[in-house]
């Protein structure tokens, strides 16, 4: 499987995780993926991919490829740099509880201070 344009195989679903998803025709042009996952005992997930419209008049499910294309494309992470405030002198509680957090965001985001 391959996150690739003309991959026709489905991703796992980006919400829950699970490969239990579907291809659904919803009439004479479109089709839609949808994930029917699990997520509890009495749960499913039921997301819904963009609906795909007919691409070519002799495809054998309209809108089926344009639907799966669609439900793999993900979007990519955010590739902005993080800028953080500069650490407060403490002169309070609040002041340390700002540099715990502004540390915390630092080292999630692999930032030396």
């Amino acid at each position: 499987m391959s996150n690739t344009p003309n991959s026709t195989e489905l991703l796992p679903c980006p919400f829950c995780g699970q490969q239990d998803a579907f291809v659904e025709q919803l009439d004479s042009d479109a089709s839609v993926v949808i994930c029917q996952g699990r997520v509890g005992e009495h749960a499913a997930c039921l997301s819904r991919g963009p609906v795909g419209l007919r691409e070519h008049e002799v495809e054998d499910q309209p809108g089926r490829n344009a639907a799966v294309r669609e439900w793999n494309n993900r979007a990519q992470h955010a590739t902005a740099k993080v800028v953080l405030p500069e650490r407060r002198l403490i002169c309070s509680y609040e002041d340390a509880g700002f540099n715990d957090c502004i540390d915390e965001v630092a080292q999630l985001n692999g930032i030396k201070l």
